[in-house]
This record gives structure tokens, C-alpha cells and sequence, in this order.
């Protein structure tokens, strides 16, 4: 007798094969048959008619791990299909460190820690692996190692290049994190400490990672007027430290950039034809999500959080800050920024939406742009952004800046996989409030039903093979992304006719409809839409090959 057999679903196998009529049955964990059982009997029996059974969504590019220890069971994403979550990206990552440098690195990610307070009992990947464990998480969990966390744990928030000693000890924290079984090596490069790092840092680093065939992922230094720079810079880092390279949610930000796409594309394939595996992801909005104090000069931010707010609470440098936004120049740069991402002049005021703050006199204005809180306040939104900044360094934006052409065209490209790039939420709980970006609960689903059945931009056959198979690959993940006799039970099964996101931006909380049951190792952890309390994740190791 089966552990749970699933019964006359179209399976589409996650390597981008045509669907194929088939059932399958389920033992401790993994796929142990694969065609027609017949009468064979299990304790737990599913009906996919009508249905796509699919390998578990992998969400290419997380941060689940800023919140799984306060929402272990991550419900966005499970009922959304993900089984999966790559966390440490942007370069944040919550292991490794030094814990002679915790209070740095704990306000360095503080912007998307949401308050918690968390026990911070770990350095290493390893023991920040078992605390996940004890969490028992509901989805499994592949780490990276964020540059940022290193960099913030040698140097803390310097402006300037490593001493080579200070290189050497960011050396061995990678080291230490690829042992304990991380993938990769992540750069956040528009947030400081990553902006003040160059590329001989970058690469030495990534050279760490490719010891042990690991990958560079990278929020690359500009998304918008330095947008083709920033990719030549990234493939820089591949053809230097011969590793695979990766581009965090590909996009061409604001107005003045759009079309640019074709551009980046062009300089993608061109170093793929060179030899450079080089990859990129997208979550499927024209909208994106971070923190405001990014709309900042780099220069405001040294020396973390507490020297910003001083900035901002002195008038002159305050005027010089509105200057340099105005102007789209840097009073003070560095050899690593000729320019930055210049958001507020990219999008305008009019598309930057206060998401978060945990201010509560400003909290009515969540949901609201900066233009809009502007006009009901009388004060220039310089100074409306510069004031929710000061009460709260951590206060989250929503920023739209993409047009659909471009859009599209990304997602048109067979190298580009999918993500959400977001925490965990829920409509109550821990981690909850403000207007978060509808792509937490709805990004994959959306992709299904927007851009596959109704834009025919990819077949379902394609989205679902970058959703998993391909994704897994990527990563240097064996045992899942696949369904075939012998891989872990990780599966989405969902109508390909009804599937749908119905998170919004004026109404995020809302989970997706098409998804009948979602299986993370075995069990159940959706059923007929709705999530079952099973916590079944695993911590993911990827060993060398």
C-alpha cells in the first residue's frame, strides 16, 4: 500500500516534455511509480482529473528568510504552488557571520526583518540550517550566501576596498557557507556595504563560490540608466571567476529606459555565445518592491541607519541630498558608483507608494504615493519621503517603473526563470499590515494564467519547465524539479483553465484560485485550496559535484 496515490492527472513532467496522461504513487517522500496503478491501494488518494500535476513550484529568487522563523509555514507561497525558496539574494543573507559584528549585521537586514526578534543563536549556515529545522518550516529552503552579510561582518558599513586581511576573513566565511551546503554567492550591489565593493572584491569572492561549483546571483549595481553597465559588470564576474552568473529580476527601470531590454538581451546571448553561462529572473509585474532609503545617494547611507537619519535631520545635508536626486549627481561618489539607481527621478513621485512603515502616525499614508501624500499634507515630496525615512529607515516602497513591452520581451527569453523576490506574508499574523507587493502571493500563478493563457507569451509546457526543472538545474538541485521514479515528492496540481492570481496592489492579501493541492515531501500540505497545517520542508544542501 501507497502513501498517497494521485489518479488520472496530465503530468507535465518539469523538463519542458508535453503532458502525458499518468498516475502516480507516493512512499516516504518520494515518486516510487509513475504510469497506470490501476486498483492499487494507498492511504490517501487525490483525483487530478482535468488537472496539471507539475513538479513544486522553486522560487528562483526569495527572501523567506528574513520571516520563516515567525511564519514557518510560508502560506503565500505554498498556496501559490512554490515548494521551494532560494533565500540569502540581494546579497542579505542571515548566515554567515561574525558574531563580533552582530549588532551591524542584524541593522543591516533589519529592513526586512519586520521587528522580530529572533534569538540570532547561529553564525554559520549550518546552525542557521538547524535553527529552520526546529522552526519546522513548511517548504524547503536552498541558501545563498549573501555578499552583503560577509562584507557587513569584516568591514561593517566602510566605504572603501578590503585590506587583505579583511578580504581573507570574507574568504573564509564563504568558504565556511559553501561547506555547510550553500549554492552560490549573492551580490546586492545597489544597497551599501555591496555598493562600495568593486569588481576585483566581487570576483575574488565569487572565486570561493566556484571552488565549490557554485553560482553568482546578483541585484546588479543600476537597473536603469546603468542598466547595460551593470550586465557587463556581472558577466565580468563569471568570465573572472569562471562560475556560472545569474541576474536578479532582469528589468529596464523607468521611462527613459524602456526599450532597453532589447539591449540587455543582446548582451546576455552574446556572452552566452562566448561561453558565459549566464541566466537571468523575473517576477511578473511592472511594479518592483524595496526599501525607500534606496531612492537615497549612496554616500547619504555610510555608516548604516542611525548616520542616514543625522543626515536627514540636518538641513544642509538634506539640501544636498534633494540636490543630488534632483540633478542625478553625486555630491560625494565613489570608484564603484559612477551613478545610482536614481529611483525617485526614474519613476517620479507619482509611481513610488509608501508599502510599510512600522511609524504609526504615518501609516495611514500605506497605500499612497508620495505625489498623493504630497497634496494631502502641502509638503514637497522631497521632504514627504525624506520625513517617513526618518521615523522609519526601514519604511518599504512599491515602485512602478516598467512597461509591458519590456516586460514580455524578458520573459520571452528561454534563459530567464521566475520569482517572487518577497518575504513571507500572511492576511494575519506575524509579518502582516501595510500593502505588500501582490507578487507574494501571486506571482507564479500569474505567470500561468496571464502570460500563458491568455498572452500565449509561453506555452504551458515552457513556464512550468523554467518553474522547475530548469530552475533546479540552475541550482544544482538532483532530487526534485522533475517528476520522475525516484525524486522527491514535491508537486503542484492545479486547472490550467482556472488557475488565477487575485492579489492586487490595492488588495494584496489575497490567495490565488486554481490550485487544488500542493505536496512538499510527501505530504499534503494544500488540499482543495486550502493549506493544511503540514510543515514537511527540508533545508536543501547542494554538495560539490
Amino acid at each position: 500500500m501507497y502513501d498517497l496515490v494521485i489518479r488520472h492527472g496530465r503530468v507535465l513532467d518539469g523538463t519542458g516534455a508535453a503532458t502525458a496522461k499518468a498516475d502516480l504513487a507516493i512512499e516516504n517522500g518520494k515518486i516510487v511509480k509513475l504510469g497506470q496503478l490501476g486498483h492499487e491501494s494507498s492511504d490517501y488518494e487525490i483525483d487530478a482529473s482535468r488537472k496539471i500535476v507539475a513538479p513544486g513550484f522553486i522560487d528562483m529568487h526569495s527572501h523567506a528568510d528574513f520571516t520563516l522563523l515567525a511564519n514557518p509555514l510560508s502560506y503565500c507561497k505554498v498556496h501559490q504552488g512554490i515548494t521551494t525558496e532560494v533565500v540569502g539574494n540581494c546579497g542579505m543573507s542571515l548566515a554567515p557571520l561574525d558574531r563580533r559584528k552582530l549588532p551591524e549585521v542584524k541593522q543591516y537586514l533589519s529592513v526586512f526583518l519586520f521587528g522580530q526578534n529572533y534569538s540570532w543563536d547561529w553564525s554559520t549556515v549550518e546552525q542557521f540550517f538547524e535553527t529552520l529545522k526546529r522552526a519546522n518550516i513548511g517548504v524547503n529552503v536552498v541558501q545563498l550566501i549573501g555578499h552583503g552579510t560577509v562584507r557587513t561582518s569584516v568591514m561593517g558599513f566602510e566605504a572603501r576596498a578590503p585590506t587583505d586581511t579583511e578580504l581573507r576573513a570574507m574568504k573564509n566565511l564563504v568558504i565556511q557557507g559553501m561547506r555547510d551546503g550553500a549554492a552560490g554567492l549573492s551580490s546586492g550591489l545597489v544597497y551599501p556595504p555591496g555598493c562600495f565593493a568593486d569588481l576585483r572584491e566581487l570576483v575574488e569572492l565569487a572565486r570561493e563560490a566556484e571552488a565549490f561549483h557554485g553560482i553568482y546571483t546578483s541585484h546588479m549595481r543600476g537597473e536603469s540608466d546603468t542598466l547595460l553597465d551593470s550586465i557587463k559588470e556581472t558577466i565580468s564576474v563569471g568570465e573572472q571567476a569562471h562560475l556560472p552568473v545569474h541576474i536578479s529580476h532582469l528589468k529596464a527601470v523607468g521611462k527613459k529606459n524602456w526599450g532597453r531590454s532589447l539591449e540587455a538581451l543582446e548582451l546576455i546571448d552574446e556572452a552566452r555565445r562566448r561561453g558565459v553561462d549566464v541566466t537571468g529572473d523575473q517576477y511578473p509585474y511592472p511594479a518592483g518592491s524595496s526599501v525607500l532609503r534606496q531612492t537615497l545617494p549612496p554616500w547619504s547611507l555610510e555608516g548604516g541607519t542611525d548616520a542616514l537619519v543625522g543626515r536627514l535631520r540636518d538641513s544642509s545635508t538634506r539640501a544636498r541630498i534633494r540636490h543630488d536626486i534632483e540633478t542625478n549627481t553625486l555630491s560625494v561618489s565613489y570608484g564603484t558608483n559612477p551613478g545610482w539607481e536614481n529611483v525617485a527621478i526614474s519613476c517620479g513621485f507619482e509611481n513610488i507608494v509608501l508599502s510599510y512603515t512600522s511609524h504609526e502616525p504615518d501609516k495611514h499614508f500605506e497605500g499612497k504615493s508620495l505625489s498623493q501624500v504630497s497634496k494631502e499634507t502641502g509638503k514637497n515630496p522631497y521632504d514627504v519621503m525624506f520625513d517617513i525615512v526618518v521615523n522609519d529607515p526601514n519604511a518599504i516602497m512599491v515602485d512602478f517603473y516598467a512597461h509591458d513591452q519590456d516586460l514580455e520581451r524578458i520573459m520571452k527569453h528561454p534563459e530567464v526563470l521566475f520569482c517572487t523576490d518577497m518575504w513571507t506574508v500572511a492576511p494575519s499574523g506575524p509579518v502582516t499590515g501595510g500593502r505588500p507587493h501582490p507578487r507574494a502571493y501571486g506571482s507564479f500563478p500569474r505567470v500561468l494564467a496571464r502570460y500563458v493563457r491568455e498572452k500565449r507569451i509561453l506555452s504551458i509546457e515552457e513556464a512550468v519547465h523554467r518553474m522547475t526543472g530548469k530552475t533546479a538545474a540552475r541550482l544544482g538541485i538532483r532530487d526534485r524539479g522533475i517528476i520522475a521514479q525516484g525524486m522527491s515528492a514535491d508537486l503542484t496540481i492545479f486547472d490550467p483553465e482556472t488557475i488565477q492570481d487575485t492579489a492586487t496592489f490595492e488588495s494584496p492579501d489575497r490567495y490565488p484560485i486554481g490550485i487544488s493541492h500542493v505536496i512538499v515531501n510527501g505530504r499534503v500540505a494544500v488540499e482543495n485550496g486550502r493549506h493544511t497545517g503540514v510543515a514537511s520542508g527540508e533545508v536543501l544542501r547542494i554538495r560539490p559535484k
